[in-house]
């Protein structure tokens, strides 16, 4: 994007990012078109309702197969490479010979780092604080462009899709222009870094949660607020029904704030960089097999996190059969 080498032409880099935001504008008119009539899209509605189950029949083996295959090539052997590799200070094939090399002291490096520990604790931070910011915030936006009349809503969707055609880099470098000159005293802090991350995850949430809200007939609400408050309704009927998706929402701006890099790495300093900044400064060092054991634990961490979401939204009511 012309801004990975010096001099960084940042001119041109911004005349491709206003190419690709007026591309992102016809699709977004193609898409609000299509779902223009909201209510063909309800699944929820008075009457009884139970999802229909498609049978595979004679394909359920190779479907499973399938699934299998592409969950063992794209996920558990770049993980099992990654554990391997972070036990060796210099990263060689696995074989009988070299399990003697096996020690732990990437992972101590790691412990005892500094660094290390400020940069789990910005993104973890960060992490949970924009996923809960943000799916609260484009939950209550995604609300009134689909159930109210107010003039100007369908704006409001356009505003909240429009970031998915800036590059995080053009982002970043948007947000240091505006706030050296702005006179509100938040960067260099993680108050920057928050604002950045929710304006990028912005928009697929806000199709998450339109998508919800969709599937959610609005006779439901309705006949909840005949005999109680729009509040009681909102806490009652509708956070319920909508629990999938603002559960979903979270767990994936969640994971997606923990390994952000190209956005993060332009606006973070020594005390406020995440992990995705600290693990790049390690790759630039060299230090491949403490960045192999930092990789496993980040992905541990979000793992953990996804796991104790889902547990929650089991908890109180999210039950996925």
């Amino acid at each position: 994007m012309n801004t990975s080498f010096a001099p960084s032409d940042i001119g041109l880099a911004s005349a491709y990012a206003v190419f690709m935001l007026m591309t992102s504008i016809l699709f977004l008119a193609c898409y609000l078109r299509m779902t223009r009539r909201e209510r063909a899209f309800a699944t929820i509605t008075g009457k009884g309702f139970r999802p229909r189950r498609i049978r595979l029949g004679h394909w359920r083996l190779v479907a499973t197969v399938v699934a299998l295959f592409i969950l063992a090539v794209g996920v558990v052997l770049p993980l099992l490479v990654l554990v391997w590799a972070s036990f060796l200070r210099f990263f060689q094939p696995p074989s009988l010979e070299t399990l003697r090399l096996v020690k732990l002291v990437n992972y101590e490096r790691l412990l005892a780092s500094d660094t290390t520990r400020w940069a789990f604790s910005n993104s973890l931070i960060l992490g949970v604080t924009s996923a809960t910011t943000t799916v609260a915030f484009v939950a209550l936006v995604a609300w009134i462009v689909a159930r109210t009349k107010l003039p100007g809503r369908k704006l409001l969707d356009f505003l909240a899709f429009v970031p998915i055609a800036v590059p995080g880099i053009v982002l970043g470098i948007s947000l240091i222009w505006l706030y050296l000159s702005f006179p509100l005293p938040i960067y260099g802090t993680l108050w920057i870094i928050l604002l950045a991350y929710m304006i990028k995850y912005m928009p697929i949430v806000m199709r998450i949660m339109s998508a919800s809200i969709a599937q959610v007939h609005p006779e439901m609400e309705e006949a909840s607020m005949i005999c109680s408050s729009w509040f009681m309704t909102l806490r009652r009927v509708l956070f319920p029904l909508l629990r999938p998706g603002l559960v979903a929402g979270w767990i994936w701006v969640m994971a997606h704030a923990f390994r952000e890099l190209n956005t993060a790495i332009l606006l973070a300093n020594q005390q406020t960089r995440p992990v995705g900044v600290a693990m790049y400064a390690l790759w630039n060092d060299g230090a491949f097999g403490a960045l192999a054991a930092f990789g496993v634990i980040v992905s541990l961490v979000v793992f953990i996190a996804a796991v104790a979401a889902h547990l929650a939204g089991q908890r109180y009511g999210l039950k996925v059969r």
